[in-house]
Order: structure tokens, then C-alpha cells, then sequence
């Protein structure tokens, strides 16, 4: 079999029996006789393989990968939390307090709800008071120039996943990935408690720094 469906088929997330006719053991117990029936044998798996295994693994890979994005950005979010009770942070929690709506889960919070979106999250939904929250949202946009979107009205934060800078810091580790998250949110929440006209500029500005924070990181 080739190597690619060899490693895919011992990953650990196929289960089940192949069932062959016509294949023999070798008397040693250790292998098959290598014969028609045996070439037919490998060649019939790697047509599954083509034709629908490999879908069914890149679709385990990608729920690991948002499960594992999501778990990140909730301990991010703890970390801003932190942060957000320090006095001199209050204008940034007055950023995310003009939020136009949402909350997560039933009923009402009185404190600021910070979720992270994912697989296992839940829909955020809309309440008619005047609860507030930050969410993190992650999207995968080739050929998309921005690191990160703020969106107010919602009071979502997407990530782009596929941002080069996203990119690096995600090779190199989760303790990397939660850095990235948390300097952008300050960033997010820097720019939107600056007066409108004076954004774009200051975007521009967050932006290169962002660059040379990503090498340090």
C-alpha cells in the first residue's frame, strides 16, 4: 500500500474489519502470500481509501483542529478576563460593554460573558438587555490580507487561520497561539475604544506592530 494510506489507516480513527476472500496467510502467520489475490486485496483498499477514507480523515483532522482552537481561545479569554479587572484596562471593557448585543447560553449574565466558538460551543443568542460579551470565532480565508476581524455588533472576533502569521505561530505551539489571540484582542479592543476617524491610520499601526510581535513570540 502506499505510504500515505498506510499512515491514514493506522491514525486510529478507522475502526472496523476488512473482510477479503481468496488471500492466504503465509505459513509463518506473519504476513500473506503475495499473490493475485493479494494485489487485488490492496488495491480494492486503496480505492476506499480514495474514494471516501480520505474524506472521512480530513474531516476527523479538521474537528481536532476547531476543538483544539476552541480549547485555546477559552483559556485565552480566562487570560483577558484577568486582564480586563485591572482599573487601568476599564476603557477597553467599555469597548466590549457597547457591543450591540448577545450572550451565550439561557438567561441573562451580570457579569461579562467571554465564549469561544467551536464544535462544542454553543449559538450565541440574542437578548433584548443590555448583556455584553467578547467571542472568538475561527475562519480560514485564503487570500485574505487581515489577521483578525472585530465584529461589533455581534461581538465576535475572527481569527484567520490561514494568515501567515496565524500560520507561524501555529506550527510552533499552543503557548504561541493563546500569545497571538491575546495580543490581538488588545489590539481589537485598543483600536474600537479610539475615536472612529482615527482607526484606519491606527489599524495600519496595530498591524505592523503585530508583525514584529509575532517574530517575538
Amino acid at each position: 500500500l502506499p505510504e500515505e494510506v498506510s499512515e491514514a489507516l493506522s491514525s486510529g480513527v478507522f475502526e472496523g474489519e476488512v473482510i477479503a476472500e481468496g488471500v492466504h496467510m503465509h505459513p509463518e502467520r506473519k504476513a500473506f502470500e503475495k499473490d493475485d489475490a493479494f494485489v487485488d486485496l490492496c488495491l480494492a483498499i486503496e480505492k476506499w481509501y480514495r474514494e471516501h477514507g480520505a474524506a472521512h480523515l480530513e474531516a476527523a483532522k479538521q474537528c481536532r483542529k476547531e476543538e483544539r482552537y476552541q480549547n485555546l481561545g477559552l483559556r485565552s479569554l480566562r487570560v483577558m478576563e484577568n486582564i480586563l479587572k485591572f482599573p487601568g484596562h476599564s476603557h477597553l471593557l467599555e469597548v466590549i460593554k457597547r457591543f450591540g448585543r448577545g450572550t451565550v447560553g439561557t438567561g441573562h449574565a451580570e457579569h461579562t460573558p467571554l465564549t469561544s466558538a467551536g464544535p462544542k460551543g454553543e449559538r450565541r443568542r440574542v437578548v433584548s438587555r443590555s448583556s455584553f460579551g467578547l467571542q472568538f470565532a475561527y475562519v480560514a480565508l485564503d487570500g485574505f490580507k487581515d489577521l483578525w476581524k472585530l465584529d461589533t455588533d455581534e461581538g465576535v472576533l475572527t481569527f484567520n487561520t490561514r494568515h501567515p502569521s496565524w500560520v507561524a505561530c501555529d506550527e510552533r505551539s499552543d503557548t504561541a497561539v493563546m500569545r497571538l489571540q491575546e495580543q490581538v484582542t488588545m489590539h481589537a479592543l485598543t483600536l474600537h475604544a479610539m475615536p472612529p476617524d482615527d482607526r484606519l491610520a491606527q489599524r495600519q499601526i496595530l498591524d505592523q506592530l503585530m508583525d514584529s510581535n509575532v517574530l517575538w513570540i
